[in-house]
């Protein structure tokens, strides 16, 4: 447990002591490094490690490079198959995805002006839970970043790319694809909902199967009962900063006109998703995921607005303090959190 806590409370204590831009960027390059080399190379580490490891041992045995676009999310398959031709062990693929992983964080930090405490904040969930816990769905939203960071840049062709590379690793990305249509125009739930009449077919029919998959096992769970416990925490704590958010949303959109749009279209899904949490908190939990990013993003915005003379110290450590709560209670509390990540090892030591 004390290597995670030891990073996240480095970082944090940089991210706060930090007052120049150029700083942040700096110590925000060498912190990646470290998060790359701390998920790249760890072992037996993760809840995902041995499911994914039998799965990659087996993959020779039944796929080829001329079948590989037969099977579901290819990009997946893909890596896993370059990695095996290589010669490389199951290690190989957990650094080539670690790193790719880090890569689209770091890239997406810098939307902000403060990219070591948008890193220091991902580390509790995004990095431990997801980038060590289920590379599948952490590559997918690597490139879900590189697609959010297009649209706060406004390039429609791009977004619309990445976010089709991203459904190739985990399907139920491509649920973003909708919001290419909001590029340039002014965010609101109206358009919201027209993006989603538009283009909706669209996503559903590149989904294909896997939408029935998806309503067979988070909606009518003929698999078996399926919830997550932690999914409702875990939404608390992305929601919380977009209730603010409505709130100060003047003074956001004044101080971050660039990103303003994007930080707005989340803001209206998060609370949309309580409606997925109803149906299934497995489905919350993945979802949760994917707006965290933009949450976190948010949090670090209004710390900047809602700071005051005298108030200054307080809100900009209130970011650190939520998560490290939230990051010590699940160390100490959560029983995935013992079997999976307690004791930290590396194939480097």
């Amino acid at each position: 447990m004390y290597p995670y806590i030891l990073l996240f409370a480095i970082a944090s204590l940089f991210a706060f002591g930090a007052k120049k831009a150029s700083s942040h960027r700096a110590l925000a390059i060498l912190f990646a490094l470290t998060l790359a080399v701390f998920v790249s190379t760890r072992y037996e580490v993760g809840c995902d490690f041995t499911g994914y490891e039998n799965r990659f041992l087996q993959l020779q045995d039944y796929l080829s490079w001329g079948a590989v676009f037969e099977q579901g999310e290819a990009g997946f398959h893909l890596l896993s198959l370059l990695v095996l031709n290589l010669g490389l062990p199951y290690t190989g693929l957990l650094f080539l995805s670690g790193l790719i992983y880090i890569f689209c964080l770091a890239r997406f930090s810098r939307l902000t002006e403060r990219p070591l405490t948008f890193l220091a904040l991902c580390f509790p969930v995004l990095v431990i839970q997801l980038g060590m816990s289920g590379i599948r769905q952490a590559l997918a939203l690597g490139f879900l970043l590189l697609a959010f960071a297009a649209f706060a840049d406004k390039k429609r062709l791009a977004m619309a790319v990445w976010i089709l590379v991203a459904s190739q690793f985990h399907t139920s990305a491509i649920i973003f694809l909708p919001l290419v249509y909001l590029i340039g125009r002014a965010v609101s739930l109206p358009r919201l909902i027209v993006a989603l009449v538009v283009l909706g077919p669209v996503v559903a029919w590149l989904i294909g199967d896997r939408l029935s998959i998806y309503s067979d096992r988070y909606v009518e769970q003929i698999y078996g009962e399926n919830s997550s416990s932690g999914a409702w925490f875990r939404y608390a704590l992305v929601l919380g900063p977009f209730v603010l958010f409505e709130w100060k949303r003047a003074l956001i959109e004044a101080a971050y006109p660039k990103i303003y749009p994007l930080l707005r279209v989340f803001s209206l899904i998060t609370f949309a998703l309580v409606l997925v949490g109803a149906l299934s908190s497995v489905a919350l939990h993945r979802m949760v995921f994917y707006v965290m990013p933009i949450s976190i993003l948010v949090l670090i915005c209004l710390s900047r607005v809602m700071a005051g003379r005298k108030t200054i110290g307080l809100v900009m450590a209130s970011p650190f303090l939520i998560y490290g709560l939230y990051f010590a209670s699940w160390l100490t509390l959560s029983r995935h959190a013992t079997l999976c990540y307690n004791p930290y090892n590396s194939w480097l030591f």
